[in-house]
């Protein structure tokens, strides 16, 4: 008797148990029930270091200060706007590394080089303050994630310091932090100069460009290159001789046995420069414009700043010896200014659904702020592909920029605020590819804005879920993308 009254018991237990659980199923908020709404404010300003130079520019002093958010300018061109004090902002005790009448043409982040444009008031200071404005720049910037070198620019031409145009300023890096060393090292190029040349020798940054592959875009890769006898163009091309780093993603147009033939040398008064190769004599002459010109062109100006015209010939051997002119072309620099691009992460599912895969995702420059839809505008259309039955749930599958209403970052999260019809279109997800989709949005958007938190909003309200089972209601926090790897749901 009492074994049937404990088993009794259990079953009455297990029955209270089972109702209790279905109660709670009950009341499980839908996807589409009970929308929360966002109450975290979009902060209007950033909080950065700035920098400024002493009186006698011989060195620059650290100051927090905050920095106004502006609309249709990226973090970057604020921060110029506040090192400029253009932003209307009252700063008692800061001193400005620039005269006030000069502007910012633009910023523009290429993998980890930024490109900063001046106007030409720039080059009319005096180089001590020139020299100590440089070290604000690269001081600033190098403090935000993923910025590494400084290409400053003026009027869209390299810059050269005034008394010394013989002499790129090439990419600066965090380590040049100090005035003094910055203007030595320029002093000791110009004594050997108007002594020996032949004693000249600096090692510096370069930037050289190689072809994406399967593309007519090229990408920047940045060298450390020892410049001898003031011949800045010809370390350019040694450099792209030598190939990419990135063999995966990345080609040369220029074959590896090809070798300088005559010296290079450049015309000052038609700003061409002239410069000739050998090659074996199984060298194929293009039909065309050789796909090697975008890669010489963008990569000699940083080294021939006035240059304005490239002129190339190749050479093959003959059966006597000698050698046989193959090809000759000229090209400007303005055909192929608008040839370099960056690439960024993205995660997304593989075949099988098991876990995330990082694939790479071209883009006009590294996305700021202002361009993050972008981002995930491409991120969803790979989706689409990815997982077939979102693309054909809806009639506009292509113009994935209508299920974006913002996106924007506070502190360490970056808020994400989709279209209701996009939402719609993952209800139809299982759970894994629920799992794998919400966490591809993670993944991705936290890699590009340099936050490790996502909130994924519909039209400015919070859900339940993403389809039926990841909680969006808060945060998702970044998984590591070994984890993510692993993780099969």
């Amino acid at each position: 008797m009492k074994r049937f009254f404990s088993v009794l018991l259990i079953v009455i237990i297990i029955s209270i148990l089972l109702m209790g659980c279905t109660s709670q199923q009950k009341n499980i908020v839908t996807p589409n029930n009970s929308p929360v709404p966002f109450i975290t404010v979009q902060k209007n300003n950033y909080e950065v270091t700035l920098f400024y130079p002493n009186n006698d520019f011989t060195a620059v002093v650290a100051s927090s200060q905050s920095v106004a958010k502006k609309v249709g300018q990226s973090l970057y061109m604020n921060v110029m706007q506040a090192l400029l004090g253009q932003d209307g902002t009252s700063r008692t005790g800061f001193s400005y590394a620039f005269d006030k009448d000069i502007d910012c043409r633009s910023i523009v982040q290429q993998e980890n080089i930024l490109y900063i444009n001046f106007s030409w008031r720039f080059l009319a200071m005096p180089t001590d303050k020139i020299i100590a404005a440089l070290v604000v720049l690269v001081n600033t910037y190098t403090q935000f994630s993923g910025v590494e070198f400084i290409n400053i620019s003026v009027e869209g031409k390299q810059l050269v310091i005034p008394d010394f145009p013989d002499r790129p300023i090439w990419l600066l890096n965090r380590f040049t932090n100090d005035p003094v060393e910055l203007k030595d090292q320029l002093v000791q190029l110009k004594e050997q100069l108007a002594t020996d040349k032949s004693s000249m020798h600096e090692r510096s940054y370069a930037v050289v460009y190689y072809n994406l592959k399967d593309s007519r875009y090229l990408m920047p890769e940045v060298r450390a290159i020892d410049v001898f006898a003031g011949d800045y163009s010809g370390a350019v091309i040694n450099e792209l001789l030598s190939g990419p780093k990135d063999i995966e993603n990345e080609l040369s147009n220029i074959p590896s046995d090809f070798k300088l033939y005559e010296a290079i040398s450049y015309s000052a008064a038609s700003h061409t420069l002239k410069l000739s190769f050998v090659s074996d004599s199984q060298w194929v002459k293009p039909n065309g414009k050789w796909a090697a010109l975008p890669s010489l062109i963008n990569s000699l100006t940083h080294a021939v700043p006035d240059m304005e015209n490239l002129e190339v010939s190749v050479y093959t051997p003959n059966a006597n010896n000698t050698l046989d002119l193959a090809y000759k072309d000229s090209a400007t620099v303005s055909e192929y200014g608008g040839y370099i691009r960056s690439t960024i992460n993205m995660f997304v599912p593989n075949k099988d659904f098991q876990k995330l895969i990082n694939v790479k995702a071209v883009m006009d420059s590294v996305p700021d702020e202002n361009s993050y839809s972008l981002v995930f505008s491409q991120l969803i259309s790979k989706l689409k592909i990815a997982i077939p039955k979102l693309t054909q749930s809806v009639d506009d599958s292509n113009n994935s920029s209508s299920d974006i209403n913002y996106i924007f970052t506070n502190d360490n999260t970056v808020i994400i605020d989709i279209s209701e019809k996009l939402y719609n279109e993952f209800s139809v997800l299982t759970k894994q590819e629920e799992f794998l989709t919400a966490y591809s949005i993670v993944a991705t958007m936290c890699e590009v804005s340099n936050t490790n938190k996502a909130q994924i909003l519909v039209d400015g309200q919070r859900r339940q879920y993403l389809a039926s089972s990841i909680n969006i209601l808060e945060p998702l926090l970044n998984v590591p993308t070994k984890q993510l790897n692993s993780n099969s749901g």
